[in-house]
């Protein structure tokens, strides 16, 4: 397995760390210098071979500690054309796609080490959104969520991923995402819907009207059982997803709830439980 032991800084992005953190971190600046083919990035995984893949504003990248090797794919009259990734997604089955800015979706096969059409993806009408799970993705599709199995490479509706829970009727979901074996939804009706796919338990929390459900812009689990939420231009909301109980992180706030900036573009959880939040400034 590839080990990658460097930091690496390739924009300027506010992070701001809401625990104690050391001080002794080492920073090594990639530019175009070094073979990255743009310093302007967009996102950035790592494999289950431990190489970090890097989109950048006009090519997707695969990093292995040392050197940068660029990767394209072929259209449908079999030209080699260049990849403008948005985002990665990855699944716990080593399974690696990227959607572009003209959001269409390829997948990359590693025995051939080359990026593929997902048609099934692609199939899809309207504005498809894909949230990582253990074999697969939670889809977002035009206020309708389905499960698309990678190793099945079909899809599930929500009621039959989630068999054995009781999701009511008339109830739409418009935002999931999973964690652990744990899926957590967030529906039309104000509440969180809490799934342990382990157990096959399920329950409910309503959540708090401090939170305008239609104006989200991000969702995300940490391993400390919190759902990380984002609104436009309104900071960023923890919840505890035992009791409920909901503290709001925005520039207005002072003291330890102060934040730089409204606009918060993602937030991400460190190995050692550290929540990162990246603002506008």
């Amino acid at each position: 397995m590839v080990k990658i032991i460097r930091s690496f800084i390739f924009i300027e992005l506010f992070l701001i760390s809401l625990n104690s953190w050391s001080q002794d971190l080492k920073f090594v600046h990639y530019t175009n210098e070094h073979g990255l083919p743009s310093s302007y990035v967009k996102d950035i995984t790592q494999d289950h071979l431990g190489f970090i893949w890097i989109a950048t504003r006009n090519a997707v990248t695969r990093f292995d500690g040392t050197q940068f090797k660029n990767y394209s794919t072929k259209n449908n009259q079999g030209q080699t054309t260049d990849i403008w990734a948005m985002s990665f997604h990855y699944a716990g089955d080593s399974s690696l796609i990227i959607q572009t800015t003209d959001n269409n979706y390829y997948s990359f096969n590693f025995a051939i080490e080359q990026f593929e059409p997902c048609e099934m993806l692609n199939s899809l009408e309207g504005n498809v959104y894909l949230n990582n799970s253990s074999r697969g993705f939670w889809v977002s599709n035009d206020n309708k969520i389905t499960y698309f199995d990678t190793e099945k490479q079909d899809f599930l509706s929500i009621e039959e991923k989630l068999n054995f829970g009781n999701l009511g009727q008339d109830v739409d979901f418009l935002h999931v995402r999973e964690l652990d074996k744990i899926v957590v939804a967030i529906t039309s009706e104000g509440n969180f819907m809490v799934f342990d796919l382990k157990q096959k338990l399920q329950r409910s929390l309503a959540i708090s009207k401090e939170i305008n459900i239609y104006q989200i812009a991000n969702f995300y689990l940490d391993r400390n059982n919190n759902a990380w939420i984002t609104e436009f231009s309104n900071g960023v909301f923890k919840v505890n997803l035992t009791n409920g109980h909901t503290t709001h992180f925005s520039y207005a706030q002072t003291g330890n709830r102060h934040i730089l900036h409204n606009f918060v573009h993602d937030v991400c959880e460190d190995e050692k439980g550290r929540i990162w939040i990246g603002t506008e400034n």
